[in-house]
Parts: C-alpha cells; structure tokens; sequence
C-alpha cells in the first residue's frame, strides 16, 4: 500500500516536473507560459462553490495579474522593478490575508467577493515569485523543487513505516510526527549536500536555510490541509484521477518558493 501510494506520488511529480524542466531550461518563453498555466490552474481549484465558466474567469484574471509585470516591459527589466519593499510589503500581506480568510472554519465571516479576490491575489502572488526565481536563476528553481519533493515524499514514507503519533490529528490524520521529524532530517542532509555546491556560505547558513526551506513546505503543506477539511473536501481537483489536483500536489512548494526568494535572494544574495 505505501509503496504503491508512493509510485502515483513520484508519477504525478514527474508528470509536473517534466515540461516544467524541459522547457523552463531550453526555453523563457515556454517558462512564462507555463507559469501562466500554473497560475490559472491554482485559482481555478482554490475558488470554491462556482461554476466552471466563473472559475475559468478567475483563473484567466490571476494569469494575466501575474504576467503583466513581465509583458509591460521586457521580463529582463521587469526583476530590477518588481524587487522593491513595496512589492515585498504588499505580497506578504496579500499571502497573510489570504490564509488569515481561508482557514477559519468559519468562511461565511466574510464574502464570497473577498474569497475569490483573494484566491486571485494570492495565485498571482505566487506565480510571479516563481517567474522571478527562474529568471534570476534556474538553479535555485531545480533546488526549491528539489527540497519540497524529498520533504514530502520522505514525510510520507517514514511516516508510514515508522509513524506512531499524529501531528495534526484534526487537520491531517495521516500525517505523523515521526514522518515530519524524519522528513525534516532526511531533507536538510539531501537539501544541504547539493546546495552547497549551488551557493558557497558557511555550513550553519547552509543548514539554516535548508531547514527554513522544509519547515516552509511542511507547514504549507498543512495550511492547504486545513482549508480542505474546513471545506469538507478530499482534494481541490481532480487533475491526477485518484490523486487530487494541481494543488493538492504542490501546495507545500508554494509556500516554499516564496521563503526560497527571500531566502536566496534577499538574505544570501545569490
């Protein structure tokens, strides 16, 4: 059971993770394309309770919001004026708003307008860091996808080998705290090797933001966990048949990515 579990986890990655590296590495404007894609998909699944054409709307909207940076100028320019505070202030407090809304049990405080708009918000937020990683540096991309696969696939291994204790019984039951432990160490010890040959700092740095970096996955993991269960749902699509959607498989890397920029760089200065 837990191995055949793991092979849709591994193929539902590499059904992901295969255009997203070829033609991110080959080509800037497939990447952009890509991410275009990524972005609608997003919004698409965390709109809840819409119509199809009404989610496809939104999803569209959160396209065209994250790519307007990089289509108003070159994409080149564009990373010179979109790393600025106010940016920054502005995308941190859209992604606290958005889980700040979203968590709650109970929703109906606020307006399905408010809702939507910030599923938008968010989704574009998201989408334009992982555009600005992947042109600022492609490496640092293969890196933060590299982390969020190991933590979440060792999580899911060790947990189910070795688990005993549940983390967040009401938020995610099949989650343990022996498999995050064991997921935490596995990742940092993986993490650190390659980054290491990736960026040159000192080995606490290295060990710090690798640990940063998987706690990020970890507990962005469980944040979209919670918004399932307050909505009383097994997954946000149906992409992978019998394995969720889009989200459902990358919900801890987009958290993750937005740690990763900060982390590499604004703090370390790649």
């Amino acid at each position: 059971m837990v191995l055949s579990n793991l092979r849709l986890r591994i193929l539902s990655i590499v059904c992901i993770l295969s255009p997203i590296l070829f033609l991110t590495l080959y080509s800037d404007i497939f990447a952009f394309l890509i991410i275009f894609s990524m972005s609608c998909l997003i919004v698409y699944e965390l709109i809840p309770n819409q119509n199809k054409n009404q989610k496809i709307i939104y999803g569209l909207i959160a396209g065209i919001i994250s790519m307007l940076p990089f289509i108003i100028n070159s994409y080149y320019d564009s990373v010179s004026k979109i790393q600025n505070n106010t940016f920054y202030i502005v995308s941190i407090l859209i992604t606290l708003l958005f889980f700040l809304l979203h968590i709650p049990r109970k929703t109906h405080l606020t307006s399905i307008f408010t809702n939507n708009l910030t599923s938008i918000l968010f989704g574009s937020i998201v989408s334009i860091y992982i555009a600005l990683i992947l042109i600022i540096n492609k490496n640092i991309f293969l890196l933060l996808l590299l982390i969020t696969t190991i933590s979440d696939s060792s999580s899911f291994v060790i947990g189910k080998m070795f688990g005993k204790n549940q983390l967040a019984k009401s938020i995610s039951p099949g989650k343990t705290i022996e498999g995050a432990i064991g997921g935490i160490i596995l990742t940092i010890i993986i993490g650190s090797f390659v980054s290491s040959m990736l960026v040159k700092t000192t080995i606490l740095t290295t060990i710090t933001y690798n640990l940063t970096l998987v706690l990020s996955a970890q507990i962005g993991d469980l944040l979209f966990s919670k918004i399932k269960r307050n909505r009383n749902i097994k997954d946000f699509g149906k992409l992978f048949p019998g394995h969720g959607g889009l989200i459902d498989r990358v919900d801890s890397s987009l958290v993750t990515f937005m740690f990763g920029y900060f982390i590499f760089f604004e703090w370390i200065k790649v």
